[in-house]
Order: structure tokens, then C-alpha cells, then sequence
């Protein structure tokens, strides 16, 4: 057997590129033999995997020079191969070629730049097709249909269309005519040296080039296609050429867009190959790390692997002057497999095991070893006894174990090994500050290099702190609490980053801060800001309003980015919460325990929203609302504005080659205060959470935003809701640091429920008449008009009623009710076209009524007129279909006006059709706002049936 290396497959492909050349043109020159090309065409092979290319590659850009000579060398290509001149001539000499074998792959787009209109080629395609039938039938509308829904036309076949009336087609030649006279004047601004510093000028240039590209792309054929191979081998030569350009587009925008400072962080390990593994004092040196406390300060210390600093009892301690106090560290991480492996052979080498060496006097025989081997002491409860009885006493003998002070249960107490293990683990953990060294003593060694040693530090351990601790502080402090519930883990890890801005902006004290929202929580723009600033602190003339500009005095110098103007070292350190509980097995039984039988508990909806990031609704098992609100606005800041405006401002600063702002701080920043109201409404209500259900789909799609949050959100509510500490709480009281709430499990985006949320189907939430149950099942067309069992005009209402019935339509999915009266009750509703992207007004009576008098159907006297629409033509039964179908919609937006409504087309009890409006929140019984308020009502009692169902 042979195999090829990565540059055998590149002389391999070299030589099928040439043989599937000379098959095309010999098909070309022999048409009745195109099946040939399909036989015997042959496939490239793959890149081999991790191989590497001859060809260098440029990641990205390091600096101007490199972007520029990468940009001048792309230039002098173009000029030496005449590149743009020749697709020039290529275009404009298109008749020359054989235009049948000359295609192109996205009529639509060609019809845009055609036409102006990206439907204009398909109608005039669509009415050729049918001048060429004598008789149309649905076989022969449906060819038509696959023909015009082909993805490849030849030039031949659309340039032999007959000309638009109403739409003059421009030539393919005044389209590349233009392009190349854009390139050339663009080309007439680039500047002769550093492009970084005229880098708008090259943008246009570029913008110019791939404007071109993006149209002649519009022409490659695939490989497996006829071609004229005269028009494509200049076409593809002269493609291979021009696509550099996105590549190189795209490394000089990132050069120029990029911060000014490097986030990029070097771990640590200061030559100890287990650095900071582990706490134990047993393992001090071999680890390298100690922790110290001094006053309320805390220090990390790490020794010189070649010279370490030496603690024992003579270390000496200054009774009167300073001292640092050694944390004293020691933990049996876990017994159900420490205490095996420390005091039992393993099987591999029990043979030669010598027990006459062991420090116990009482020794295993092999058939206590084979019988633990076996697990008999899962099963036999005597012998589970004496397995406890060996490990107390190799426990009691252990040396360092003393420490611990382990009191045990009598063996017989015990009806498991678990039980035993669960005892252990609950006394085996110590952390306390005990040895004092004397300060002279640590900072000698600081000085002589056996120690390096780094205070602990974040903003709360500044002397000017105030307010309320950050939760990581609080838990710090924790750690170290007599009786704590939290526990600190091995495995941390030490990073350090140098200081990338060496001339830091600095805002002088006494100097203008312009908040960059103003009064209204409108985000300024980039450019209107630094016209601001440069008026308020360099009296540049200004002739805007400043009435809405919130500005301040500085009171001190404030360095922009501070913290890339300096060195800094990182310690991350992972701590274990609640150790000393038992794990819970199964946290959802035990809160359908709770819930069984318990009407105090209350419900909140929470929908992800179309026009609220979040919206809750708070209800009780009566299922009426108590309290509903969007979380757009959390003390009072609107974030929805807030990540809608940011999102604008990147997406400007892409097109413009600006540095782009980050938005993961302000999505971070809302979730972390939207999480905190939805569970101290929890906690306040004592309710339990109910969410949607969503599939990939729905993250996916809406996270294409970047200011929808929603794949972040549930497992930030989760995480929140394992341990909910409030900050402002005694931290030994109910929800304290050291008695935190346990109300979810593992996060896992597939279950139903966990803890204390429930997740329900998404299906018909929004879209719910909370007054009658109504929900729109079906969807009304033509075919299924005549299923309704009457269709009337109400004289009295001024409104159409079409009596539907579920069952007589062709759906699998029935109501609680299946008989309703659809009415069209309602001024305006509105429609949005993808296609035009535009929102239209419907006024669906007004509309019903000219669509009938149109075709002179009688309907004043309020009769049933359904047996009249099987004689109307298609256009009238698919007008009037969306008509109805618009009725039962619901619920309307208004993207330029901000509605976002409920109505209602059946009747409630009360005789009212239900409408949505903020006046629902004043009623006796509150009623949804809007759709989304709509949407979490409905989302609460889907969870209000879920649970009762459950708890039963």
C-alpha cells in the first residue's frame, strides 16, 4: 500500500484541475455527450488534517507597516495582471462567448441590479412560461413553478426575455462600467504612505473592489456544469485575484478597530509543576503556596523552588512588634475513596504488600481484603461493622489526623458505610489562622528571594470602600469563619498581565465628565459626544442642546482604562459551598413536596419577550394576576434602550472602521439586576419561577441580535437560585452568606423542571384571549373557506362573523371549546410584509366590505353569504383568507409607533371583545398590558396547571 502526503494531494489535484478542464471544453465543443462529464469528472481531494500549506498566512495584522505592505502588494497584483481592465473588457465583450454556457447562480439579486427590483426577472419569466402553454393545468403550473425556482439560468436565456414596460433593464457592461469608474476615482484618494492613518480612503477603495466582487459573483457556475471555458478561465483567473480582497478587508478593519490595550493574561507556576494545587500543610513545599492574614488583610505567599523560605515552630514571632499570621490548612478531601486507597492494598500489588511493615498493629487478612474487594459490605451489614471498626482505627492512628479531633458515632449506629463516610467528611476540614511570624522575618525573606509575597486585594479591601461588599469578598471573609459552610479548594491558578497603554488619556481634575446617557437614558452618540466634550472642556463652539447633558467635575485625575496601564497579577481561587450539607439527591421531589397541598405559594411567568428583554407576572393559584411588569426598566434604567442603542452604535462603528465599544459589560450588567428582582420577588412572594420551554431554534435565532440575552439568562437563574445569598442579610440568618437558599440543581436546558423552576411548552403563550381561552389553531386558506359553518355581516356591531368550528377543519389539534363566532370587531390591526418590511394598518371590516362590493355580493341584511365565495376567482378567496387570518392573529405590533397589543375577535362573558391596554392594571381583577405581559400570564398558568397536575 501507498499513501500521499499533504504535497502529493496538491500535484494530485493540479493534474484532475487540468483533466476536468479539457472534459468541460470537450463537452462544450460536444454537446450531445454531456452525460460523459458526469461520468467521469473528477473529485479533488481533501486537505490532509493539521498538514501545512506552502502558502503563508498572515493571521491577522501586528502593526501598520505590515497592513501596509500587505495593501500595496494587493495594489501592484492588481496592476501587473491589469485585473480590473480586464474584467472590463471581459463584460463588455460578452457577446463574443457563448452565452448558453454562461450562468447565472441568484436571479433574484440579478434582477435587483438589473431591474432595480428583485422580483421584476421572475415575472417576466413566469408570464414567458405561460405564453408557451395552450392550456394551463396545475401539472403545468407546478413546471413553471420548479422553473422559476431554479438556481441557475444561463445569460442566454435571460438576455433573450423580452424587455420590462414599466422597468428598463440596464446592460451587464453600465453595471461593470460603473463599478470600475468607482475603483478608479477611490483609487485617486489612497494615500502614499501609512494607510492606518488614512484608512477611510482605503476603506473606500476597498468597499469599491468588493462591490464589484459581490456582483461578478453572481456568475460562477459549478464545477459539474457545461461552461464556455473562453469566458471562464478569464473570469475565474481574474476571481482567484480579486477575492484576496475580503481577507485582506477584514485584517486591516480589525487593525484599526482594535483596542488599545491586550487582555491577554500568562499563567504562572513560579517552577512548581503543582503551584497552588492544594492548601494541606502537608504539602506547603511541595505546592509552593501559603496563605497569610495580617489585620484584615490577606496574602498570598509563594516560595523560590530553589530556595524556599523555612516556617517551623522556631520561626520566629515579635511579641510586640507586627506580625503575619500563617493560615493553618488541613482537609481529607474525600473519604469514600481516601480512606481505600490510604488504608487498603490495591488488588495489582496485594500479593506483595508486607503488612510486618505497617505503623497499625492489626492487619487485614486477605479474606477481609477480598470479601471488601467483592462489596459484602454493601450487603452484609456485620461485615459493613468491621469495615468501620478497621478505618476508625487506622483513622485514630494516622499521624496529622489528630488534629481533626474525630468523634464517631458507635459502629453499630450505623445502618450503611455512607452513613460513616457522611460523618467523616463533616469533621475532616479545618482553616484557621494559628502561627504568628514575625513581619522583620517575612520581609527578609522577601528581600533575600525565598519569598514572593502578594497582598489579596479588590476594590472592598480599599480604604475608601463603601457600600455594600461584592458577593466574592463576602465569601472570601467567609472562608475563614468559625463553623463556616464554605470550603476552600485546591487548583487555583496565578496569572499575570503587563500593562499595554504606555500613554494613558487622562481626564485632569476640575475637568467636564459628560455621562454618556443623558436625562431621557438616551445613549449619546460617538461623534455628538466628542463634539460635547471638545465645547465643554476646549470651548469649541457647540450649536446643540445641552439642557439633557448630564455632566460632573472630575475629582481627581481619572486615568481612561486604568488597569492595562499597569502590571497585574490574578489569583483565581475555586471554594466549595455548603460542604458540610449532604448532597441532595433528588432536588424536584422535594420541592413537589413543598408544593403539594400548599395554596400560599405563588406562581411568576417569565416571558422572553418581543418587545421586553423580560417581562414578569406574578400570580396566585387562583390563577389572577398580583403583580406584572416589564423588566425593560429596572431602577430606572431602561436597558432595552440602553442594548438597543449600543448595538446601533457597533454596528455604525463596523461600517465606519471605529473602535467598537464591547456590550458583554451592559448584557452582563442587565442580567445580573434582572436576575436579582425576579428572585427577591421569589423570595418576597414565595413563588416558584415558570418559563417557556425553548428550543434551539429560539436562541438561535433571536441571538443574532446582540442585545437579546436569552441563552445567557436561565443558566445565570439557575446558577443564582443553587445558592441564593442577599448581601444585605445577617450571614447566618435564612439567605445569609453562611445560610444561603438551595432552590434549583445542575443546570440542564432539557428538563422539565429543576428545583423551584418549571419549564413549560411555548406554543400559543402571546397569543391567548385571557378572558375566553381563545387560541388561533388553524390557518385559513382558499382550500378550507368553505369549512366554516356560516359566515355573516352583524348589522348592529359593524363587524363580519365567520362561525368556525375546529373539528370540521383539517387539524389534529382541538380546543377546550371547538365552536367559536371569529369576529372582525376593531379599527386597526396590524400587518408586517417581510418582503416590503414595512407594517400596514388594516381596518379588516372596511376591507371585507370593499372586497364584496367589489364583486357585488349582498351582505347588509345580515344572511349568511358563505355559498357565494365557490364561485369568486383565487385573488378574491386569498384576500379574503388573510383578512381572516389577521383577525385571529391577536396580537398586533406597530414597530414605528411601539403598540404592541391584544384584541380579542370572540366575545367574553361580559360581551366585550378583550383588548390589552396599561388601564388593566387599574381594574378590580388586573388583566395582561400587552403581548408580552399577555404572554407571561399565560406562561404562569401553564405552570399553575403543570404543578397541580404534578403535585396530585
Amino acid at each position: 500500500n501507498s499513501v500521499l502526503a499533504q504535497s502529493g494531494i496538491d500535484n494530485y489535484n493540479a493534474i484532475m484541475g487540468r483533466f476536468n478542464q479539457s472534459l468541460n471544453l470537450y463537452c462544450q465543443q460536444h454537446p450531445e455527450h454531456v452525460s460523459v462529464k458526469r461520468k467521469y469528472q473528477m473529485n479533488k481531494l481533501y486537505k490532509q488534517i493539521l498538514s501545512l500549506s506552502d502558502k503563508t498566512y498572515i493571521d491577522k495584522f501586528e502593526d501598520s507597516v505590515q497592513a501596509t505592505d500587505a495593501f500595496k502588494a494587493f495594489c501592484e497584483q492588481l496592476e501587473s495582471n491589469q485585473t480590473l481592465l480586464r474584467i472590463k473588457q471581459l463584460f463588455n465583450d460578452l457577446y463574443k462567448y457563448e452565452l448558453a454556457y454562461v450562468y447565472v447562480n441568484k436571479p433574484s439579486q440579478y434582477s435587483h441590479y438589473v431591474y432595480g427590483n428583485s422580483s421584476e426577472l421572475e415575472e417576466i419569466q413566469r408570464v414567458e412560461a405561460a405564453k408557451k402553454i395552450v392550456k394551463m393545468t396545475k401539472a403545468k403550473s407546478q413546471d413553471i413553478e420548479k422553473y422559476i425556482n431554479s438556481k441557475f439560468f444561463s445569460l442566454d436565456e435571460i438576455l433573450s426575455l423580452p424587455e420590462s414596460e414599466d422597468t428598463p433593464a440596464k446592460k451587464i457592461s453600465d453595471i461593470i462600467n460603473e463599478k470600475y469608474e468607482n475603483i478608479l476615482s477611490a483609487q485617486k484618494e489612497l494615500p502614499d504612505g501609512d494607510i492606518i492613518q488614512n484608512h477611510i480612503a482605503v476603506k473606500k477603495y476597498l468597499d469599491s473592489i468588493q462591490d464589484l466582487i459581490r456582483f461578478l459573483k453572481l456568475f460562477a457556475a459549478p464545477e459539474s456544469y457545461v461552461c464556455d471555458m473562453e469566458f471562464y478561465n478569464q473570469y475565474n483567473e481574474s476571481m482567484e485575484v480579486l477575492n484576496n480582497v475580503t481577507d485582506l478587508f477584514n485584517k486591516i478593519r480589525n487593525l484599526v478597530t482594535q483596542k488599545p490595550y491586550s487582555t491577554d493574561k500568562l499563567k504562572l507556576t513560579f517552577n512548581f509543576p503543582t503551584l497552588a494545587a492544594g492548601w494541606d500543610e502537608n504539602r506547603n513545599l511541595a505546592n509552593g503556596t501559603m496563605l497569610f492574614q495580617k489585620g484584615d488583610d490577606y496574602y498570598l505567599g509563594i516560595m523560590n523552588n530553589t530556595d524556599k523560605i523555612i516556617i517551623n515552630e522556631d520561626t520566629p514571632c515579635d511579641k510586640e512588634g507586627e506580625n503575619y499570621t500563617k493560615i493553618f490548612y488541613k482537609c481529607v478531601s474525600d473519604p469514600t475513596q481516601q480512606l481505600a486507597h490510604m488504608f487498603l492494598p490495591h488488588k495489582a500489588n496485594r500479593e506483595d504488600y508486607d503488612f510486618s511493615k505497617s505503623r497499625y498493629p492489626k492487619n487485614p487478612t486477605n479474606k477481609f481484603l477480598r470479601d471488601y474487594t467483592e462489596g459484602r459490605y454493601k450487603v452484609d451489614l456485620e461485615f459493613c461493622h468491621e469495615v468501620i471498626d478497621y478505618f476508625k482505627e487506622r483513622i485514630f492512628n494516622y499521624p496529622g489526623w489528630e488534629v481533626f479531633n474525630f468523634k464517631f458515632s458507635d459502629t453499630a449506629s450505623y445502618e450503611s458505610i455512607s452513613q460513616f463516610y457522611e460523618e467523616m467528611r463533616q469533621q475532616s476540614y479545618i482553616i484557621e489562622p494559628r502561627q504568628k511570624i514575625s513581619e522583620k522575618y517575612i520581609n527578609e525573606s522577601i528581600d533575600n528571594g525565598t519569598l514572593y509575597l502578594f497582598r489579596i486585594y479588590n476594590k472592598d479591601f480599599s480604604d475608601s470602600s463603601t457600600g455594600l461588599k461584592n458577593l466574592h469578598t463576602l465569601y472570601w471573609h467567609a472562608l475563614f469563619e468559625p463553623n463556616t459552610s464554605l470550603q476552600l479548594n485546591g487548583e487555583a491558578e496565578l496569572f499575570y498581565r503587563a500593562k499595554s497603554i504606555d500613554d494613558p488619556v487622562i481626564h485632569k481634575k476640575g475637568s467636564i465628565l459628560i455621562n454618556k446617557y443623558d436625562k431621557d437614558e438616551e445613549l449619546i452618540s460617538t461623534e455628538e459626544y466628542q463634539k460635547i466634550n471638545q465645547h465643554l472642556n476646549y470651548d469649541k463652539p457647540y450649536n446643540g442642546d445641552l439642557s439633557k447633558i448630564i455632566t460632573r467635575p472630575a475629582p481627581h485625575d481619572i486615568v481612561k482604562d486604568k488597569r492595562y496601564t499597569e502590571d497585574k497579577y490574578f489569583f483565581h481561587v475555586p471554594i466549595n459551598i455548603n460542604y458540610r450539607q449532604p448532597k441532595t439527591k433528588n432536588i424536584n421531589q422535594e420541592v413537589l413536596k413543598i408544593l403539594k397541598n400548599n395554596p400560599d405559594v405563588k406562581i411568576i411567568g417569565i416571558d422572553r419577550g418581543e418587545r421586553n428583554l423580560l417581562y414578569v407576572s406574578l400570580i396566585n393559584q387562583n390563577g389572577e394576576i398580583e403583580y406584572q411588569k416589564s423588566l425593560n426598566l429596572i431602577n430606572k434604567h431602561n436597558y432595552h434602550n440602553k442594548l438597543e442603542q449600543k448595538y446601533k452604535e457597533r454596528q455604525t462603528a463596523r461600517q465606519n472602521w471605529t473602535p467598537i465599544n464591547s456590550i458583554k459589560e451592559l448584557k452582563a450588567g442587565y442580567l445580573s439586576v434582572a436576575v436579582h428582582e425576579i428572585v427577591t420577588m421569589m423570595i418576597d412572594n414565595n413563588a416558584s419561577i415558570v418559563m417557556e420551554q425553548l428550543n434551539p431554534n429560539f436562541t438561535k435565532t433571536r441571538g443574532k441580535f446582540e442585545h437579546q440575552i436569552y441563552q445567557k439568562f436561565e443558566k445565570m437563574l439557575t446558577d443564582k437560585l443553587n445558592y441564593l445569598v442577599f448581601k444585605k442579610y445577617e450571614k447566618t440568618n435564612p439567605g445569609g452568606v453562611l445560610n444561603g437558599y438551595q432552590l434549583t440543581g445542575e443546570f440542564n436546558d432539557k428538563a422539565r423542571q429543576n428545583g423551584f423552576i418549571f419549564y413549560v411548552p411555548a406554543a400559543y403563550t402571546s397569543a391567548i384571549d385571557p378572558t375566553t381561552g381563545f387560541v388561533r389553531l388553524i390557518k385559513i386558506n382558499p382550500d378550507n373557506l368553505m369549512s366554516f359553518d356560516k359566515i355573516r355581516y352583524n348589522p348592529s356591531g359593524d363587524y363580519f362573523e365567520f362561525h368556525i368550528d375546529y373539528r370540521k377543519f383539517p387539524t389534529s389539534r382541538m380546543d377546550h371549546q371547538n365552536k367559536w363566532i371569529i369576529c372582525t370587531k376593531g379599527d386597526k390591526r396590524y400587518f408586517y410584509s417581510r418582503k416590503s418590511q414595512e407594517v400596514t394598518c388594516v381596518n379588516v371590516t372596511e376591507e371585507i366590505k370593499t372586497l364584496l362590493n367589489k364583486q357585488e355580493i349582498s351582505y347588509q341584511d345580515g344572511k349568511d353569504w358563505k355559498v357565494k365565495i365557490g364561485k369568486q376567482n383565487k385573488t378574491f378567496k386569498n384576500t379574503l383568507s388573510y383578512l381572516i387570518n389577521l383577525t385571529m392573529n391577536m396580537r398586533y405590533s406597530n414597530r414605528d409607533t411601539g403598540e404592541d397589543f391584544i384584541l380579542s375577535p370572540v366575545k367574553n362573558k361580559n360581551g366585550e371583545f378583550f383588548i390589552s391596554c396599561s388601564e388593566n392594571n387599574n381594574l378590580p381583577k388586573k388583566l395582561p398590558t400587552d403581548g408580552d405581559a399577555n404572554g407571561a400570564y399565560h406562561i404562569a398558568l401553564k405552570g399553575l396547571q403543570l404543578i397541580s397536575g404534578i403535585t396530585k
